[in-house]
C-alpha cells in the first residue's frame, strides 16, 4: 500500500476535523469549558493548519444554509473559527459549499454515489473520510461533492439522534 500523497492527508485531516466539530457541537449553548475543551482539540488536530480548519468552516457555513440543522452546523463550524480557521479563505469555501439549487435528496437514502454502510466497523470519522474520498479521491478536490455526501451523513446521523 503506498503512501497518501499530501492531498489524500488533507483530505483525510479535513474529514478529521469535520467528526471533531460535529462531535463537539450540541444542540444547546457550549458551557465555556466545553467550547475551551473542543477549541483546543480541533487546534491540536489541524496542527496549524488554519487553511483547513477554514475549509471545514466554510464549507459547514455554505451547506448549512436553510437546512433543519443549521444551528447545530453553525455551531461546529464557530469551534473551527475559534481554533485559528483562516478568515480570509472562510468565504470562498462557504460559496464552495452552497448547494447548486437543488433540494438535498433526503429524507429516505443517501444518493449521489455517497458511501455509507456495507462495513460495519466503519464510524464517526471513518465514515466521514469515506465520504470524503468517495466524493473525489482523484488529485484534484472536488469540494462540492464531498460536502454534499457529509451532509447527507450529518442529516443521517442527526435524524438518529433525534
Amino acid at each position: 500500500m503506498s503512501t497518501p500523497s499530501q492531498p489524500e492527508r488533507d483530505h483525510l485531516l479535513v474529514s478529521e476535523i469535520h467528526g471533531e466539530a460535529r462531535h463537539y457541537a450540541a444542540r444547546r449553548e457550549l458551557t465555556a469549558d466545553e467550547r475551551a475543551a473542543a477549541v483546543a482539540a480541533l487546534r491540536e488536530l489541524a496542527g496549524g493548519r488554519a487553511d483547513l480548519l477554514a475549509e471545514v468552516a466554510g464549507l459547514m457555513e455554505g451547506v448549512a444554509e436553510g437546512q433543519p440543522n443549521e444551528p447545530l452546523i453553525r455551531q461546529a463550524a464557530q469551534l473551527c473559527r475559534d481554533a485559528g480557521a483562516d478568515p480570509e479563505l472562510i468565504p470562498g469555501w462557504v460559496e464552495e459549499g452552497r448547494p447548486a439549487g437543488a433540494a438535498p435528496a433526503w429524507p429516505g437514502r443517501l444518493s449521489g454515489g455517497c458511501v455509507l454502510g456495507g462495513s460495519p466497523g466503519l464510524h464517526g470519522p471513518d465514515v466521514l473520510a469515506l465520504a470524503h474520498f468517495s466524493a473525489g479521491s482523484d488529485q484534484r478536490r472536488k469540494p462540492t461533492a464531498a460536502v454534499s455526501c457529509l451532509s447527507r451523513i450529518d442529516r443521517f446521523f442527526d435524524s438518529r439522534a433525534e
